[in-house]
């Protein structure tokens, strides 16, 4: 069973990763792409992981728009919306594990969120 959840997580988070890349990518005069190097990941952490009471708390060294973004282990957005306060009720979320994944100041970063 171990194995298993462990072969799930892996391939879940590979396919989150290849689809929601926070990696910007830009063209060059070729119609080639390339990364661009100056770009940073977006620092934040998330508590309580795993969620109690449906509540969660995002810290972020900004205090811009916050797009926030939750995604469940099919890759499918259960979750969306664009907030400035730092405090989330997540009630609607069902047991189980998603990715998380907040876009701020043209950065973006993933964590993952258990929902027990």
């Amino acid at each position: 069973m171990k194995i298993l959840v462990t072969i799930t997580w892996f391939t879940f988070s590979t396919i989150m990763f290849a689809q929601t890349s926070s990696l910007p990518s830009l063209k060059n005069q070729n119609n080639d792409y390339f990364y661009n190097s100056d770009s940073q990941e977006l620092n934040f952490s998330i508590y309580p992981t795993p969620l109690l009471n449906g509540r969660l708390e995002i810290k972020s060294n900004s205090s811009s728009l916050k797009h926030i973004q939750i995604y469940n282990i099919l890759g499918e957005v259960v979750f969306e919306t664009s907030t400035y306060v730092n405090k989330l009720e997540l009630f609607s979320l069902d047991t189980g594990i998603y990715m998380f994944r907040l876009t701020q100041d043209d950065r973006s970063g993933i964590k993952r969120l258990v929902v027990p």
